[in-house]
C-alpha cells in the first residue's frame, strides 16, 4: 500500500517547528504500522530529497519556518509582492505542480493526506481520482474543495465530509512511572526548594520573559527559587533563571532533573478558539516523563489536567495523586499511536479503503 502524505510546513530535520515535526512523524508511524509505504512532500530544505527507513521525503514547497505565518496571512491582509516576487512565486508554483503531479503519477498511492494550509495543496494541482483523500485540519483554517474525509482533534460541525476526530498520535518517548511522580509531589511540597521546570518548545509563546512572572505567581512555585529550562529554538530571554538548551529530541530528554513540567500559550499568540483546535503533544511527553504539569490556560487545566494545578500542594494526599495519575495516563493511552492506528484503521476501511 502506498501513501502520499502533503505536508509543507515542515522539514525532515526541522528545529524551528519541532512540535509540527513530531506531530507528522506519529502519523507516519501510524501509517507504517498498518502497512503503507510513504512519500512525504515537505517543506523546502537540502536534500530536496532523502530516505528515513521506509519513508520517503520529497522536500520542495518553498515557505517560511513559522508555519502559523501563512495562515496568518490568509486571514488579515498580507502585504503586496513585488513584481519580482510575483514573478517567482509563479514559477515556483508552477514547477512544484509539475513535480508534484509527476511523483503521483509514479507512485500511485492508494491514500493521501494533506494537511489544511495556504502554501500547497495537491487536491487543487494534482488531483487522484482512485485514491482515499483525507484532509488534516488543525486550525481555523478549512480548505476548499471537496475530500473523502477530514482528520482532526475535536469534531468540525458543518464539515461536509466524514471525519475522525480524536486526539493526535503521539510517540512514546518514556515509560509512566507513579513512584517518581509522586516523589516530584513531595519535592514540590517542601518548602524552600528549588524548582526545575520544563518547557518542550516556544510555539505559541510571544515572548519568554512574560512566562515568569506567570510561575512567580503560580500556587505551587510562591517564594520557591525557579529555574525554566527551554528545549526547542528560542528568542532572547532577559531572566537569568530562563536557561536556553536549544533544540532536543525528546526521546534524548534526562527528564529526572526537572520537578514539574509546563504549557504556556499566551492569548495574544493563541486564543482559546484556536487552542480547542488543537491537541498539545508536549502534554503527553510530559505524562511520559512522569512530571505534574502547570499550565496558564484554563482550557487547557479543564479539558486535559484535571484541574490539577488549582489546588493548593498541601491539601493533596497519595489518593489525590493516584486519582490524578489515573486520569493523566487513561489520556495518554487516548493518543498512543498504537490506540490512533486502531481508529484510524476503521476510518479508512468505511471510506472504502481495503488494507492488507
Amino acid at each position: 500500500m502506498r501513501c502520499l502524505v502533503n505536508y509543507p510546513t515542515v522539514s525532515p530535520d526541522d528545529t524551528t517547528n519541532s512540535g509540527g515535526l513530531s506531530h507528522l512523524l506519529a502519523n507516519l508511524d501510524v501509517l507504517g504500522r498498518l502497512g503503507f509505504k510513504c512519500v512525504v512532500i515537505a517543506r523546502l530544505s537540502w536534500p530536496i530529497i532523502s530516505f528515513s527507513g521506509s519513508v520517503c521525503w520529497l522536500s520542495i514547497v518553498p515557505g517560511r519556518a513559522n508555519p502559523r505565518a501563512d495562515t496568518t496571512a490568509m486571514a488579515g491582509a498580507p502585504p503586496r509582492p513585488r513584481p519580482f516576487e510575483t514573478l517567482l512565486n509563479g514559477v515556483r508554483r508552477v514547477a512544484l505542480a509539475a513535480v508534484s503531479s509527476l511523483a503521483v503519477r509514479i507512485i500511485k498511492p492508494q491514500l493521501i493526506i494533506e494537511r489544511a494550509n495556504g502554501r500547497f495543496h495537491l487536491k487543487r494541482t494534482a488531483p487522484v481520482r482512485r485514491a482515499v483523500h483525507l484532509v488534516e485540519i488543525n486550525d481555523e483554517f478549512i480548505p476548499d474543495g471537496r475530500y473523502d474525509g477530514a482528520l482532526t482533534a475535536i469534531e468540525y460541525r458543518g464539515l461536509p465530509f466524514p471525519q475522525l476526530a480524536a486526539p493526535w498520535p503521539v510517540q512514546s518517548v518514556g515509560t509512566f512511572d507513579f513512584a517518581l511522580l509522586s516523589a516530584r509531589f513531595d519535592a514540590l511540597q517542601q518548602a524552600g526548594t528549588a524548582i526545575d521546570v520544563l518547557l518542550l518548545g516556544t510555539g505559541g509563546i510571544k515572548a519568554l520573559d512574560e512566562v515568569m512572572p506567570f510561575l512567580e505567581g503560580h500556587p505551587w512555585l510562591v517564594d520557591r527559587p525557579i529555574r525554566l529550562h527551554v528545549m526547542g529554538n528560542a528568542q532572547e530571554a532577559h531572566d537569568h533563571r530562563i536557561l536556553l538548551h536549544g533544540h532536543v529530541r525528546t526521546d534524548q530528554i534526562d527528564a529526572s532533573c526537572f520537578h514539574c513540567a509546563l504549557v504556556f500559550y499566551s492569548e495574544s499568540t493563541y486564543s482559546d478558539a484556536r487552542l480547542a483546535l488543537g491537541s498539545p503533544t508536549k502534554i503527553f511527553n510530559y505524562i511520559d516523563y512522569s512530571l505534574p504539569i502547570i499550565t496558564n490556560r484554563d482550557l487547557i487545566r479543564q479539558r486535559y489536567l484535571g484541574n490539577i494545578d488549582c489546588r493548593m500542594l498541601e491539601s493533596m494526599d497519595k489518593n489525590d495523586v493516584m486519582c490524578w495519575a489515573n486520569h493523566m495516563t487513561t489520556l495518554r493511552s487516548m493518543a498512543s499511536v498504537t490506540g490512533y492506528s486502531n481508529s484510524f484503521l476503521s476510518f479508512i476501511k468505511d471510506l472504502g479503503l481495503t488494507v492488507c
